[in-house]
């Protein structure tokens, strides 16, 4: 986990100076995917697909995000159920 702290903080700082830079969205993206942080994840994620909309491991790691939201709602839904 401490890795993809210290990546997404890189990545972080290339998006600051470039924010077009699509590599470094999708790097910020797929680093926050692995600390968990799916909902900061998607924005990332979105930019580097509209700015670089050949990059096939940003769409991969979209859909790997929204199943993970989907799976973190659901268990929510589920845990709300077995306390009411």
């Amino acid at each position: 986990m401490y890795q993809y702290k210290k990546t997404a903080e890189a990545y972080q700082k290339a998006v600051n100076l470039d924010p077009n830079y699509a590599e470094a969205q999708y790097g910020l993206g797929w680093s926050f995917y692995h600390l968990d942080r799916f909902e900061d994840a998607l924005e990332p994620l979105l930019i580097a697909i509209n700015l670089k909309p050949n990059l096939g491991a940003a769409y991969f790691s979209l859909g790997e995000t929204h199943a993970a939201l989907r799976n973190l709602k659901n268990q929510l839904t589920n845990s709300r159920k077995r306390f009411t």
